[in-house]
């Protein structure tokens, strides 16, 4: 009888772990099944700690703000310089007279010009003479160094018969004097500028 008992309660025991077993097997897979769907959710959702951690990465937030960022530059400008300038000076002229008169026994025509120098400096003054006759043209010249506020007379001579008719005119090369002048120039240099710009980090 206690044979048989025994028998009876093998068998149950042999039922009851067919049974618990697939109900482990069928517990574990739906347990995976869960986690697997949540950590799915998460990422496309941007749930969880995974998901937002991706989220924050692809839109990070930006801090901007205004700047000022050095640049080179070229800026014109106007300088005031000195230059030397060679000018005639300053004078008064008037012719004296023409007459005739004798170079070594012969014949000539003479005529004077009077030359004033008005300048506070000295120079050298040239009187040119040009002379024309009916069928000629002469010419003469002197040159006399006149200093400032000096008068001298200067003299050509036309060598011509006597009694020729003889037309004559002049002109006057006065000295001149070395003065400084100024004069604007334009110019360029680099220059250090600002503008402003947007940085964002």
């Amino acid at each position: 009888m206690a044979k048989k008992a025994r028998v009876v309660e093998e068998k149950n025991e042999l039922r009851k772990n067919k049974f618990v077993k697939p109900m482990i097997v069928v517990a574990i897979v739906l347990m995976l099944a869960y986690i697997g769907f949540g950590f799915y959710s998460g990422i496309i959702g941007g749930r969880g700690l995974t998901g937002n951690t991706i989220a924050d990465n692809l839109n990070p937030t930006k801090e901007c703000k205004k700047v000022q960022v050095p640049y080179q530059d070229i800026e014109y400008y106007t300088e005031t310089v000195p230059y030397q300038e060679d000018i005639n000076l300053n004078y008064n002229h008037q012719q004296v007279s023409g007459e005739g008169c004798s170079d070594f026994g012969n014949y000539k025509e003479c005529y004077y010009v009077k030359i004033d120098n008005l300048d506070n400096a000295g120079g050298t003054f040239t009187l040119n003479c040009n002379f024309k006759t009916v069928d000629r043209n002469l010419q003469d010249s002197q040159t006399q160094f006149v200093q400032s506020g000096e008068s001298k007379t200067f003299r050509c001579v036309a060598d011509v018969n006597l009694g020729e008719d003889v037309r004559m005119t002049y002109s006057v090369t006065p000295g001149t004097k070395t003065v400084t002048k100024y004069k604007d120039v334009q110019r360029t240099r680099s220059v250090t500028k600002y503008r402003t710009e947007t940085q964002c980090s």
